[in-house]
């Protein structure tokens, strides 16, 4: 256990015979008090990271909506993420570790994903589609069951929607 105000210290590498018994290691950094505000608008993603914290944006219903910023390759780009529409649907899914299939049925929410105007004029969409991408996820766990938009040279659209799942 670490006395307050102390650095963890390491036990000396086999590799290197004659090293001191304790080497010091650098301290994690202090928590910053200005930690990321909960305002979600202020936090930059990447695409996954923002799958991941869907749960954290106000997205319960209808016309709800919330502003996030995502990096792409031309910066930090702001994204409108709106509740468009609710629906029930049953879905089939395979039970990665035990292949066994389930059929349930799952409330979700189709979120439109929009990069904003002053985005620059190159800005792809969400996950580089072009323009507004869709993701319908379930309304309790935010699980992202279908991802739809257009990819560039890709004639049509794509729809990539979950088959399987590993607890």
């Amino acid at each position: 256990m670490l006395e307050k105000g102390s650095a963890p210290t390491a036990a000396p590498s086999p590799a290197r015979p004659g090293a001191p018994a304790v080497m010091p290691v650098a301290a994690p950094p202090a928590a910053a008090s200005s930690a990321a505000p909960g305002d979600p608008s202020r936090w930059v993603h990447d695409y996954i990271s923002m799958i991941v914290r869907l749960h954290d944006l106000p997205l319960r219903k209808i016309g709800d909506e919330a502003t996030v910023r995502v990096l792409t390759g031309k910066g930090a780009a702001p994204m409108r993420v709106r509740v468009s529409q609710e629906r029930d649907v049953r879905r089939d899914l395979a039970d990665l570790a035990t292949g066994k299939k389930i059929s349930a049925t799952f409330h979700e929410l189709r979120l439109r994903v929009t990069p904003l105007a002053g985005s620059s004029s190159d800005t792809k969409g969400f996950m580089n589609m072009e323009g507004e991408t869709e993701l319908w996820v379930d309304a309790a766990t935010r699980t992202v069951m279908e991802i739809s938009g257009e990819v560039p040279k890709v004639p049509g659209r794509v729809d990539i929607v979950l088959a399987g799942y590993k607890k």
